[in-house]
């Protein structure tokens, strides 16, 4: 895996969203886990695809990456550093532009 200079460098990088890329990026090189070909990075396509296919979910590298942002980071820090993947999405129906939906 490579990091390009941008990425360090880069104004709006943040040190958690590069270290949840380069979690995902990981856990292709440690295990079978893919991108999905159709739901792969979306907050909502992540929770879409665990309700309709878990056991794709488990297969797909942005399932895990969401999981351990989910697990290990406050709300408002999860809206914050996965910003890149979407609006926060709890369910089909929860889909807000203002990344509140857990509320």
């Amino acid at each position: 895996m490579r990091l390009c200079q941008k990425t360090t460098l880069h104004p709006s990088a943040m040190d958690e969203e590069v270290g949840l890329i380069v979690f995902h990026e990981m856990m292709h090189i440690r295990s079978c886990v893919v991108d999905h070909p159709e739901k792969p990075y979306a907050k909502s396509d992540v929770v879409e695809l665990a309700i309709d296919d878990p056991v794709m979910a488990r297969l797909n590298s942005g399932s895990y990456q969401m999981y351990v942002a989910d697990a290990g980071l406050n709300r408002d820090d999860f809206s914050k550093f996965t910003r890149g993947q979407g609006p926060n999405a709890a369910n089909y129906q929860c889909k807000d532009q203002y990344m509140n939906c857990h509320q």
